[in-house]
């Protein structure tokens, strides 16, 4: 019986002190850095929509620089106006039930006095982002960090960016997104059999010999 106690010991600290050895970006080109067109999607992304892509803080040097050289605008293309139903995506594997942190720079085009609002999803988690211009012109306002966590439901989860409404005149403060990272959190936990359940499993398999053995005699 030791021995069963002791297997179980060692299993449940096993499982318990199971963490990431490090978290890992599980996107492919969260940063944007892989890319350089206004209309192409960036590398490992899809457009949603209209065609839009990436600028570059040198050409905008009003810009505040968020991380790295660049960044993606939802209105970098399309005559600089996005729509309704626009965006970007990115489809990642995923294990189903683990949590994953999602961390993403926003900011806005910032012209005018247009509210744009975009929702994020991935997994079992949505939510919304309203983008309020600061009224110091456009393109001045500094990209906001932004986090939150979800669960995955399936093997694969695509995070999606989409213009969810415009409350103004569209295209003068288009949503604009740079190094966006997805992290593995923490895995489901896989219950430890309590060590009477090992007792009674390994009484079951000893019956189930001993009937095996007394059937090769007889």
């Amino acid at each position: 019986m030791s021995k069963v106690v002791n297997a179980v010991l060692v299993a449940g600290c096993v499982a318990a002190a199971w963490v990431p050895a490090k978290a890992a970006n599980l996107l492919v080109n969260g940063g944007f850095e892989d890319s350089s067109s206004q209309i192409a999607p960036p590398t490992g992304w899809f457009n949603i929509g209209a065609s839009n892509g990436v600028l570059t803080y040198s050409d905008i040097p009003m810009q505040p620089v968020y991380e790295g050289l660049r960044f993606y605008d939802l209105g970098a293309h399309n005559n600089g106006v996005a729509s309704v139903g626009e965006g970007l995506g990115q489809t990642f594997a995923s294990l189903v039930g683990a949590t994953y942190r999602l961390t993403f720079g926003l900011s806005g085009e910032n012209l005018g006095s247009s509210v744009e609002t975009v929702r994020v999803t991935a997994g079992d988690a949505l939510m919304d982002f309203a983008l309020t211009p600061t009224g110091t012109g456009v393109f001045t306002r500094a990209f906001n960090a932004e986090t939150f966590l979800f669960n995955a439901t399936a093997a694969t989860t695509t995070l999606s960016f989409v213009l969810q409404a415009i409350a103004g005149s569209p295209g003068n403060n288009d949503p604009m997104f740079d190094a966006v990272s997805v992290e593995l959190v923490s895995v489901p936990v896989v219950p430890v059999p309590e060590p009477e359940s090992w007792a009674l499993m390994l009484a079951g398999l000893g019956v189930v010999g001993a009937l095996q053995r007394r059937r090769i005699k007889s």
